[in-house]
């Protein structure tokens, strides 16, 4: 700590703590500021729900199959939540919450409580001039990518910890007659609670960001253009610093109704040879083109050349009346801080349903300080059909490491969806996954997981659900699971 901070600190552990108060004071503040906008709220909701389960499986440690020490175990689960939404003119909030609840039969030991939530607020604090915008999240992230995950805390794994990020955003926008002002400025802090059974010790994050930018007002204009800059710092408790700096200028020409071809040029900082100095080292440009030939059909597509090479940024998405599909690319230079706390940004949709038992929707890659090249390719397709709804996605996630000693590590995924409505309150729902993991220091693997459904509804407010599943890993301390739950979710 500075030399200005009130105690003194002995160890990292107290440390933390002081931050995680820090932290918690910042919630505080940000559900103070929820409650003291009345004035500025026009509608508010508020919705309570209620699950509970009782599970079954034959393997609740996630040991390999032929290990002394699995075990099978009846899982039970109590989890109350909420969805709050504020809506007014200047002023819009929401929070989702959920404590998770998980009780294993003749082992009180194991007894866990789990919260996760979902905040963000939008403010108008001077019209046309002054906003604030606040997000946060509180959730369990994976510790150690070659220890077993733990599928929404049903099984009797510790390989993870609590995640608490928020970040705060003042920002000054403004429209003068043919130019738009934007300057912002978003200070971010991630706090883990830390888990001594890993081998990999969580490490305590601050953010930071700063934008100017200056752009033409009409976005339909022949001629459009734009500068910013843009500074990207992640300070880790236990030493690492990261600062990436941007500056750049755009020219957009609009080429018949649809067609926009755009290119962008300027430097930035090269983070291959330092991450902690910043600056303008290496210059840097864009190019690429802006297409959307019907309000159903969107599409940009960007290639160009950044301080870690070639450099592609593509979307493409197309609604019609029964099918939907998207596809993107994405490259950017990243810390896993930046991640957890624009996981929860404006724009990211809430859950608002409460979770879902052993979703298979675990991310595997490593916890890390480290800076890396993050690469996210997605495709997702979704059929709606008159009693049948079918998704399904793809997608590949990689991470690079700017310090090349280091490797890179990659995860790919496929993932179906299908609901079928059998009898007007009945409900079939198959979902399966499958992942291929690669991590940096060579070790592979792979995860499947299969879960069949029914589920009945119960009136309005109460539904009940039956399912099967099975979660299996090939490679890297192979294991496999099979169980059973029954669930009752009410909704208010």
């Amino acid at each position: 700590m500075q030399g200005t901070e009130p105690i003194a600190m002995t160890n990292n552990d107290d440390r933390r703590e002081v931050r995680r108060a820090r932290s918690l004071v910042g919630i505080v503040g940000f559900a103070g500021l929820l409650i003291c906008n009345q004035r500025a709220i026009a509608a508010t909701e508020f919705h309570p729900r209620t699950e509970v389960s009782l599970g079954w499986t034959d393997n609740v440690n996630l040991v390999p199959d032929d290990s002394p020490a699995k075990q099978s175990a009846f899982v039970g689960q109590l989890n109350p939540g909420f969805s709050w939404l504020q809506t007014g003119q200047q002023f819009n909030s929401d929070l989702d919450y959920t404590m998770q609840n998980v009780f294993y039969k003749d082992d009180s030991n194991r007894h866990s409580t789990f919260q996760t939530a979902v905040g963000r607020l939008g403010a108008t604090l001077v019209s046309d001039w002054l906003y604030l915008n606040a997000n946060g999240s509180y959730s369990q992230v994976l510790i150690d990518a070659h220890l077993p995950a733990n599928y929404n805390n049903f099984f009797n794994v510790t390989n993870q910890t609590d995640a608490l990020a928020i970040a705060l955003t003042p920002s000054l926008r403004h429209d003068f007659r043919q130019v738009h002002f934007d300057a912002s400025y978003s200070r971010g802090r991630v706090n883990y609670k830390g888990n001594t059974g890993t081998l990999v010790a969580p490490n305590d994050a601050e953010t930071e960001s700063r934008l100017a930018l200056l752009r033409g007002v009409d976005f339909d204009a022949v001629v459009t253009w734009s500068g910013q800059y843009q500074s990207q710092r992640t300070r880790y408790d236990q030493g690492t610093y990261f600062r990436v700096d941007q500056a750049n200028a755009e020219l957009g020409m609009l080429l018949g109704h649809s067609l926009r071809l755009i290119g962008r040029g300027g430097r930035e900082t090269d983070a291959t040879k330092t991450v902690t100095e910043g600056g303008l080292d290496i210059s840097t440009w864009e190019g690429g083109f802006r297409w959307q030939p019907s309000p159903r059909t969107d599409m940009e597509a960007f290639y160009g050349k950044q301080f870690y090479g070639p450099s592609y940024r593509a979307t493409l998405q197309h609604t019609a009346k029964l099918v939907s599909w998207s596809l993107s690319y994405s490259d950017a230079a990243l810390t896993q801080a930046q991640e957890l706390i624009a996981g929860s940004a404006p724009g990211v949709p809430l859950g608002g349903a409460g979770p879902v038992p052993i979703p298979g929707s675990q991310g595997f890659v490593q916890l890390t300080s480290q800076i890396y090249i993050r690469r996210a390719a997605q495709a997702n397709l979704h059929i709606t059909g008159q009693r049948t709804d079918i998704e399904l996605s793809a997608s590949d996630y990689r991470r690079d490491f700017t310090d090349a000693t280091l490797g890179s590590e990659r995860q790919d995924r496929a993932m179906l969806s299908m609901n079928r409505r059998l009898a007007a309150p009945m409900k079939l729902t198959v979902s399966a996954s499958a992942d291929e993991i690669k991590l940096a220091d060579g070790v592979d693997y792979h995860d499947t997981f299969l879960r069949l459904q029914l589920s009945r509804e119960l009136g309005k407010n109460a539904t009940l659900a039956c399912y099967g599943f099975q979660t299996r890993r090939t490679g890297g301390g192979g294991y496999t699971a099979r169980g059973v739950n029954l669930n009752l979710t009410g909704h208010y």
